[in-house]
This record gives C-alpha cells, structure tokens and sequence, in this order.
C-alpha cells in the first residue's frame, strides 16, 4: 500500500492529518504542493484535473486507487483498514 498526502504548507488541517497518520503508524509520502517544485502538478494528475482542497490523500494499493478530500477520519480508516 502507497499512500500520498498532497498538503500546504500552512494547512492546520493538512498537519492534523499527518499527525494522524503517524500516530496510527502509516506511513505516507508527504507532497508540499506550495513547495514541491512539481507538486501541484503531481497533484492534478492525482485529481484527474479536479483538484479541490487539500490535504488530498491518494491511497494505492494491488486492488486500485482510491482518494480522499479532506481529513475524511472515517473514509481514511475504512480505506487503510484500521
């Protein structure tokens, strides 16, 4: 399982999130889209071109993509398992 979180560098949201993650133990890519030299792009293929907030977090694993907008507490642990 991959998983990547598309944040900015000021997002309280985007750091709670992370913040999350670490505590559950997941580990995750961290994509500073205001920083990144590429991350917004990145971030828009990830969207499909319909990138609308951030964090945005791409899960992948062997059965596909699934994403979430949003620190979506409830979506996330459904998708990780958790």
């Amino acid at each position: 399982m991959n998983v990547t979180v598309f944040s900015a560098t000021n997002c309280a949201v985007c750091h709670a999130e992370m913040q999350w993650l670490d505590i559950k133990s997941i580990s995750y890519k961290n994509v500073v889209v205001d920083e990144a030299e590429d991350g917004m792009e990145q971030l828009m293929k990830a969207t499909d071109g319909a990138f609308q907030t951030t964090p945005f977090t791409l899960i992948e694993t062997d059965d596909g993509k699934q994403t979430v907008a949003g620190f979506d507490r409830g979506k996330l642990q459904s998708i990780l398992g958790l």
